[in-house]
């Protein structure tokens, strides 16, 4: 908690702590800029929503920190620059989507 500086008065009291990072790569086009930062934050809040619904309780901090508390952040805890993860083959959307047709 000493790396993140919004946690004053209570941080000394955190049992566990999640870390959500979006991998800035995988957006392509300019018009996807922020989708890092809108993808992870709907990940955070389902993540709280889910611990708050088994009576956890949660608090979200930002990372609002400059290259050099990121870099120690990443050095202190060894979060790697390439972090792997499942990707799902995209479905056709005729195995998804059933257009509705009205009767009469």
């Amino acid at each position: 908690m000493s790396y993140q500086n919004g946690n004053s008065g209570f941080g000394h009291t955190v049992p566990a702590l999640f870390v959500i990072t979006s991998d800035m790569r995988i957006f392509e086009k300019s018009g996807e800029r922020n989708q890092g930062w809108v993808d992870g934050g709907l990940f955070a809040m389902a993540l709280v929503y889910a611990l708050h619904a088994l009576g956890l309780g949660a608090c979200m901090l930002n990372w609002s920190q400059d290259h050099d508390q990121d870099d120690a952040i990443r050095a202190a805890f060894e979060i790697p620059d390439d972090l792997l993860v499942a990707q799902s083959p995209r479905r056709p959307v005729g195995d998804v989507f059933l257009p509705l047709t009205p009767k009469g």
